[in-house]
C-alpha cells in the first residue's frame, strides 16, 4: 500500500491555489493525498476559495480529508509537506514584482 501525504498550502487564499489543487489531483497516482489543508492569515479572501476547493475536491477526490485555517498551530500539525505559496503585501507587492524586473530589462 502506498503511503498517502497531509499536505499545507501556506497562503491557500491565493486565486492560484485552485490550480495547485488540480495539479495535486492529477498526479494523484505519484502523490496520493489523505490530507490537504489550507492556511492562511486573510480569512475571508481564504474562504472564498477554500470553499470553491472543497466543491472540487467533494467531486473529484472524496476521500482527501480537507480543511481550512487561519491558525498557524492547526495548519501545520499532522503533515508532510508545505507548500509555500505566500506574497507579503498583495496586489501593492505583485505590482513591484512585475514592474522591478522590467526596469533592468529583466
Amino acid at each position: 500500500m502506498k503511503k498517502e501525504f497531509s499536505v499545507v498550502i501556506a497562503g491557500g487564499g491565493s486565486t492560484f491555489t485552485p490550480g495547485i489543487v488540480m495539479m495535486l489531483l492529477e498526479n494523484q497516482e505519484r502523490f496520493p493525498i489523505r490530507k490537504l489543508k489550507f492556511y492562511d492569515n486573510f480569512a475571508q479572501r481564504q474562504e472564498t476559495i477554500a470553499e470553491a476547493c472543497k466543491i472540487l475536491l467533494k467531486e473529484r477526490a472524496p476521500h482527501i480529508e480537507f480543511s481550512y485555517t487561519t491558525d498557524p498551530e492547526e495548519a501545520f500539525t499532522d503533515i508532510d509537506f508545505c507548500m509555500a505559496h505566500i506574497r507579503a503585501g498583495l496586489y501593492a507587492m505583485r505590482e513591484q514584482d512585475e514592474k522591478i524586473p522590467l526596469r533592468h530589462a529583466v
